[in-house]
């Protein structure tokens, strides 16, 4: 659990902790909100596409070799970034972060739950919110302050040394989990086919909305959004054929963890529209500085350790669906609160309300994973946070990208930044609330059905 909280905190600073760096990062190239989104878009992205190659991999191969190699890519990654590249190198180098931080986590997850029973798995998630909480609080607060004092850089000098601790704590203290083939054989027998089918959906989704970003009428960017509609049937018909599937679909023949994973995508996708939006907002709309802008945010992850620990131990006594819907209720009405401020908000107002879309978090996240590790057999067990990984990640991805089209679109029509940063909350809840009373039903179909 140490290795874990480690990485849990290193993690946060720079993928939570770059969005605050934003418009820094955007006066220094010079270059558009569109496009200084790829500073993060490009990370959940890589991450969202080898996650489950990576999870198939640790299951076969074992799961400390991937956990190495990723941390020591991810290590890299950070240092190189420190230097300052060129834009596009900068995005390349964030590309490559996000592969290894997709070998992390499907595969350090399962070492660190695989030591709890069963029965207090849900306890054994709530401890590692506690350490991404933790993480995620700090991330904003040293984001801000490394933008106002030393410069952006270092942010991410820091999180290098981070994990050059974390690569030396995995290789001394961490068992290697039973390997059910060697690497060779995991690499010859791997789908291929889907992961390259899977990554063209996501780069597609994720490029059309981006360029969508820049320009509403752009025909590349509906081409590409276009194209994933054909992917997404030609990766699923791919799927069912493949004598050895990336993706689990077996599983989502569950109703239970079908809803699961739907619940986190929307989740997700609200959480990062506030953490793409608020920098924005903050500093330059209403000209707060990043360190201000940084320790406001505090309370966007406060709830995570805060409720976690708590949270999942009560769902391993009394179920998962009461605090998932509690949780659904807080991120909505935090939501609007947010959106009812004004337009010159007190600090103090801004920080309560977002605590109740930090509490909806804390909340949320221990009955919600809770859900998707019981569906998951143990042999397969790193397929749990591969896909809850794909998930939060394509979404995150996703969301990012989409809310920065809303952005655009509300600006281009005169908008005032803080109109702006409002009317996009308000499409984006809308949707929150829709889409997930559907999932409801859905789910409320398959309970209905066993019953008969």
């Amino acid at each position: 659990m140490g290795l874990q909280w480690l990485f849990d905190i290193a993690g946060p600073f720079h993928i939570s902790g770059a969005v605050v760096l934003l418009p820094f990062i955007q006066d220094d190239y010079a270059i558009s909100t569109a496009a200084v989104a790829w500073a993060v878009v490009v990370y959940f992205l890589a991450t969202a596409v080898f996650t489950l190659p990576a999870a198939y991999l640790g299951n076969t191969a074992g799961r400390k070799k991937l956990v190495l190699i990723g941390t020591a890519i991810d290590m890299l990654s950070q240092f190189a970034i420190f230097l300052a590249p060129p834009f596009w190198l900068f995005v390349l180098v964030r590309l490559a972060g996000g592969a290894g931080n997709a070998m992390i986590v499907p595969n350090l997850n399962p070492i660190t739950i695989g030591a709890y029973p069963r029965q207090r798995r849900g306890r054994a998630i709530g401890l590692i919110m506690l350490g991404l909480g933790f993480g995620m609080i700090l991330s904003t607060l040293v984001a801000g302050i490394a933008a106002d004092t030393a410069g952006w850089q270092y942010l991410f000098l820091l999180t290098g040394c981070m994990y050059a601790a974390l690569f030396a704590g995995v290789a001394l203290f961490s068992r290697e989990s039973e390997a059910l083939s060697p690497l060779p054989s995991a690499l010859k027998r791997m789908d291929y086919a889907g992961m390259l089918l899977l990554g063209a959906l996501l780069v597609c989704l994720t490029m059309g909305v981006q360029r969508l970003g820049g320009s509403l009428t752009d025909p590349l960017g509906w081409a590409l959004v276009g194209a994933a509609v054909p992917l997404a049937a030609v990766f699923v018909y791919a799927e069912r054929r493949a004598p050895s599937p990336l993706a689990p679909l077996d599983l989502f023949a569950q109703r239970g963890f079908s809803a699961a994973v739907g619940q986190l995508f929307t989740m997700t996708m609200m959480r990062s529209a506030h953490a793409f939006l608020l920098p924005f907002y903050l500093i330059q709309g209403l000209g707060w500085s990043g360190s201000l802008a940084g320790s406001i945010q505090i309370a966007l992850n406060a709830g995570q350790p805060v409720f976690g620990p708590v949270v999942g131990t009560l769902a391993d006594r009394r179920g998962a669906r009461v605090f998932i819907l509690g949780a659904q209720a807080l991120m909505a009405g935090g939501t609007i609160a947010l959106m009812s401020l004004g337009a010159a908000p007190a600090p103090v107002l801004v920080a309560l309300s977002l605590g109740l879309i930090g509490a909806s978090l804390g909340v949320f996240r221990p009955p919600n994973l809770k859900v998707i590790y019981d569906a998951v057999p143990p042999e397969r067990m790193s397929l749990a946070p591969g896909v809850q990984l794909l998930t939060a990640h394509g979404s995150n991805a996703i969301g990012s990208s989409f809310v920065a089209v809303l952005l655009a679109f509300f600006l281009s029509g005169g908008a005032a930044n803080t109109e702006a940063y409002r009317s996009s909350l308000l499409v984006m809840v809308a949707g929150f609330v829709v889409v997930n009373a559907a999932i409801w039903l859905f789910a409320r179909g398959g309970r209905a059905a066993r019953g008969a």
